[in-house]
């Protein structure tokens, strides 16, 4: 069975996408019935997809290639429980103060102070964003990420020896690009694909800021299609680039014109559409099964389990809903197109062959449990209780679903579910 992951963006959210990679992964390694063709994402997805692609290509991943699994996994484990220097990203104040002394004692005077630095930032983010939904708004001035990055190339500091540190803890950008390339040698990654373009297949969404065209940044090397060497550090990045938070990245395009690029959530989240002729030339290759991992619930979720869901009516609660439901447009539509091309083939309408064939989609999320205790908010959230959270329900969300399909015979867990009524999502 060709299996396509696609991995919706959400900021800090996709921990759980990390964690439910992982066990769909680790699961599957030792099964010569799966095999991981391809995978997308976008923002936060995209950097899951991207360090599972990556975890896959140095093992070489294939049917049954246990090796190329296991990395992937080990990849996306390291990354959000280590994340940052010394595993700062899910560490608390306690833990920051303790690798504080411990750079000092050590006379790692330079990076001393990052993980103190780090717990304040992101606490002080979650207040000023939860303060735009109080009164106390219109005493918040909004400042242009542009800005800061003047500002801190204006600064002398900029050429002092902390020059590189201080870019990297202020610009969101530069921390972003910093901390994919400790973890992935997309140099490594594009030279592995070009000598064996059967190796798992990426697509990574972003938008193009000044005409909005939709961008799907690929591993493959389809002239027709594609950019060559889509797969770069600045397109993962540019997949993750939040307008308030990030500066566009530029990156050149065929044409030698550089284009300014925001974050895929605007455009597809995650790109699913191209999934099924990701491989074009080589239809043999291309997926039988998309697998969504969802973090934008469809549905409404009550406030607490057994409870019935409700209209928002406060400002939190309707913000909180916009953001799910702006998440989900472009998935929906995706799964939409692919829904109607399966009833055209099964219908006959359109004749299936080589390149044409119906494709299963099977979608699973966060439980209704870990779902009601989260807000968009929390997106930009790195606080050790809600990694937690994320990453146990995600773990356990994919073995329920692994289970269910193996099941159904590997079939959609949900037998009478469609990609239309996106009822796949509560199998």
């Amino acid at each position: 069975m060709r299996v396509a992951i696609a991995c919706q963006g959400g900021g800090s959210h996709t921990a759980f996408t990390a964690a439910a990679l992982m066990r769909l992964l680790e699961d599957t390694a030792d099964d010569d019935d799966v095999e991981v063709v391809a995978l997308s994402g976008t923002s936060g997805g995209a950097v899951c997809a991207a360090l599972a692609w990556s975890g896959l290509i140095a093992g070489r991943g294939g049917v049954g290639d246990a090796r190329g699994h296991r990395e992937a996994a080990r990849r996306l484990a390291h990354f959000w429980t280590q994340g940052w220097p010394d595993g700062i990203a899910a560490h608390g104040y306690g833990d920051a103060m303790v690798r504080l002394l411990h750079n000092l004692q050590s006379g790692n005077w330079l990076e001393a102070g990052v993980p103190l630095m780090d717990r304040f930032r992101n606490d002080a983010i979650q207040f000023g964003g939860r303060l735009t939904t109080t009164p106390g708004a219109a005493l918040r001035p909004e400042i242009s990420p542009y800005l800061i990055a003047a500002m801190i190339l204006a600064s002398p500091l900029a050429l002092s020896p902390w020059g590189e540190l201080i870019r990297r803890e202020t610009d969101a950008q530069e921390a972003l690009r910093w901390l994919l390339g400790r973890h992935i040698d997309f140099d490594a990654a594009r030279r592995s694909v070009e000598d064996d373009p059967s190796l798992p297949a990426l697509l990574i969404g972003a938008i193009d800021v000044v005409d909005g065209s939709f961008k799907a940044f690929t591993s493959r090397a389809e002239p027709t299609r594609w950019q060559r060497d889509g797969i770069t550090v600045d397109a993962v990045v540019a997949s993750g680039a939040i307008p308030t938070l990030m500066r566009p990245v530029e990156i050149e395009g065929e044409d030698g014109q550089k284009r300014a690029y925001w974050d895929g959530l605007f455009s597809q989240n995650p790109p699913v559409h191209d999934l099924p002729d990701v491989y074009g030339t080589a239809p043999d290759r291309n997926p039988e099964q998309i697998w969504v991992i969802r973090i934008n619930p469809p549905a409404l979720v009550p406030p607490e389990p057994g409870a019935a869901a409700r209209v928002p009516i406060v400002v939190p609660e309707i913000m909180d809903r916009r953001n799910e439901l702006t998440g989900n447009l472009s998935l929906h539509q995706e799964l939409r197109e692919i829904a109607k091309f399966n009833d055209l083939i099964d219908r006959d309408t359109l004749s299936a062959s080589s390149k044409y064939s119906t494709v299963t989609i099977c979608c699973f999320g966060m439980s209704d449990r870990a779902a009601a205790g989260l807000d968009h908010l929390d997106k930009l959230d790195r606080a050790p209780q809600i990694f937690r959270v994320l990453m146990d329900d995600g773990d356990q969300r994919a073995g329920e679903f692994l289970e269910a399909w193996r099941t159904a015979g590997g079939r959609c867990p949900n037998a009478g579910c469609s990609a239309t009524d996106l009822s796949c999502t509560r199998w």
